[in-house]
């Protein structure tokens, strides 16, 4: 594999998942580094909250059928006062997406 191929193999993807707590189609988008690390300082910056860790990674991930961002960093605040069983299932789905968490490693670990 050359170079060029290498990094067509690396682009982040966009994978569809159908999410019963809002009842649609969702896009989430594979993190890059860069986003990853964006990610990682927004949740750096918070309380410590479970609520804003998963409104964060819900505004990191969730994507139109473009790959369009849906969500923004500044939108993290308005996700948290969203119901907050609804927020935490796409969030789930946004982890397992990016292979992020308990149940990512242990998938990680049967494969």
């Amino acid at each position: 594999m050359n170079k060029e191929q290498l990094f067509a193999a690396l682009e982040a993807e966009v994978k569809a998942v159908e999410v019963k707590a809002v009842n649609a189609l969702l896009y989430f988008k594979v993190l890059t580094g860069r986003a990853r690390d964006e990610f990682q300082a927004l949740i750096a910056a918070g309380d410590k909250t479970a609520s804003h860790f998963e409104a964060a990674i819900v505004a990191a991930t969730v994507v139109d059928e473009t790959g369009t961002p849906v969500f923004s960093s500044e939108d993290v605040a308005a996700l948290r006062d969203k119901s907050a069983g609804a927020v935490s299932e796409i969030a789930k789905v946004a982890l397992d997406v990016n292979k992020i968490g308990a149940d990512a490693e242990e998938a990680a670990v049967k494969n």
